[in-house]
């Protein structure tokens, strides 16, 4: 069966989503919950680079003989 012979609410070469109905309405980002919840993903990318940080600090104390 053809793609858009059953399909009569989109058009065959329309890609992506449907128009968004006009009763949405996108609120303000709220400042104080950005700026928080930067600041924890920031804090949880950091401590996903411990090990990762202690394996070079390791590698580096073994080659330089310290």
């Amino acid at each position: 069966m053809a793609y858009g012979k059953n399909n009569v609410s989109r058009n065959r070469n329309s890609w992506g989503p449907m128009s968004v109905p006009s009763g949405f309405h996108r609120l303000e980002p709220d400042e104080e919950f950005a700026e928080e919840y930067t600041e924890r993903m920031m804090s949880a990318q950091m401590r996903q680079l411990d090990p990762l940080k202690e394996d070079l600090a390791d590698w580096l104390n073994k080659t330089l003989v310290v």
